[in-house]
Parts: structure tokens; C-alpha cells; sequence
């Protein structure tokens, strides 16, 4: 990828924001969905907020659970992924093993995940990401 692509990438993700809907272009052209996120992570872990972005067959959500303590509980062995309507209501749910090193005493580690649906989401709806131990 050329410097000026990057920096095309990169700024379409720096400029998506919170506005409802979809925004600004990014992972290649797809569109970001700018809805309700709510985490919740695992003791000695962190859930970043995700990205949501919009693909031809649903939602795809993409993240990072990263180690908070050098001693922490049992790492996430699972990322599962809820889909709530506007009365907070699970209408569906997808789950993803997060790829990368967890639970080494030694460092703070991040792994990723990568969650496929084939969800539409509204701007009146939810998407809750819970680490799973």
C-alpha cells in the first residue's frame, strides 16, 4: 500500500465519529456504523470499544482485548458479541476466540478479534461485546 493510501485509510478512520448512522469510508472502502456499544471485560482485561463496520452480507465487528495486570484472572477464551434492539432485548448473538498473547505473565499483551454477522443494525439498536473467560 502506497504512503498516501495509508494516510487516506488511516484519516477515514480518524474522521468517523459518533453522529448515528453510517460514516466516513474505512477497512478498504467499507463504511463504519456509528452505533450504542457497550463492553464489558474480564477482570485484569480491557475491551476497547470496537469498530462496527458495515459489509455486503451484515455487521462486521472488529477489536482488541488487551491484559491490564501481570497477574490477572483467567484470559477471555471467548469474545461474544450481542445484538439488542431498542428495548435492550438479545435479537443475536456471534461469538470469536480473540487472536494474539493473553495471559502471559511476563507482558501486558493485546490479541484482536473479528466477529462476522449477518446483522443490520438500526440506530435505535445496541451491540454489547463481553469477554468470556
Amino acid at each position: 500500500m502506497s504512503r498516501i493510501a495509508t494516510i487516506a485509510a488511516f484519516a477515514g478512520v480518524l474522521l468517523a465519529g459518533p453522529a448515528g448512522g453510517v460514516c466516513a469510508p474505512a477497512y478498504g472502502g467499507a463504511q463504519l456504523i456509528a452505533a450504542q456499544v457497550q463492553t464489558h471485560s474480564a477482570r485484569g482485561f480491557h475491551l476497547a470499544t470496537p469498530d462496527l463496520i458495515a459489509m455486503r452480507s451484515g455487521l462486521r465487528v472488529h477489536g482488541m482485548v488487551c491484559q491490564t495486570s501481570t497477574t490477572p484472572a483467567s484470559a477471555p477464551r471467548v469474545i461474544r458479541v450481542e445484538h439488542l434492539d431498542a428495548s435492550m432485548r438479545v435479537i443475536g448473538t456471534a461469538a470469536a476466540q480473540p487472536a494474539g498473547p493473553l495471559n502471559e505473565r511476563r507482558s501486558l499483551g493485546c490479541a484482536t478479534y473479528d466477529v462476522m454477522t449477518d446483522w443490520t443494525v438500526r440506530l435505535t439498536d445496541t451491540v454489547r461485546v463481553l469477554a468470556v473467560s
